[in-house]
């Protein structure tokens, strides 16, 4: 319970922001896609493909959702996830990663002990450097 509270706690600015929606599957399918997206630097490709005990925490205990399986409706308008992926990058500041891979590559390499290259540019790095392992596409989708 205390790793679900720490991981998809909505604070008050977070709840705001729900509360912007209309019905209640709305409400949770947006509070379930803004908790993942923070805890998980990106969005889900089915935003509702989360264990039920989130999805009770987010929907029932946070938002008062009586019968949380009722967010199965959020995703019948194929559109709303985009639309509320987009709102949610909008309102918290969020990038695409490739619109700041450049940034972060700089960021990483100005911290970083040995050479910060991605795999397969440049000369055998002393020792791996974790923030490329695996390649980008471990790194998060989004940016701040």
């Amino acid at each position: 319970m205390r790793t679900l509270t720490r991981v998809f706690f909505l604070d008050d600015d977070d709840l705001k922001l729900v509360r912007r929606h209309r019905g209640e599957h709305m409400r949770a399918g947006f509070a379930l896609q803004l908790a993942t997206v923070r805890w998980l630097g990106k969005s889900l490709e089915d935003p509702l493909d989360v264990p039920d005990g989130v999805l009770e925490f987010v929907a029932g205990k946070q938002l008062g959702m009586a019968d949380p399986s009722e967010v199965k409706r959020y995703t019948e308008r194929g559109h709303t996830r985009f639309d509320h992926q987009w709102e949610i990058k909008k309102e918290r500041g969020y990038r695409e990663f490739d619109d700041a891979e450049e940034e972060f590559a700089q960021w990483a390499a100005a911290r970083s002990p040995a050479p910060c290259l991605p795999p397969g540019a440049g000369a055998a790095r002393p020792r791996p450097n974790p923030a490329w392992a695996g390649g980008t596409g471990t790194l998060r989708a989004f940016a701040r």
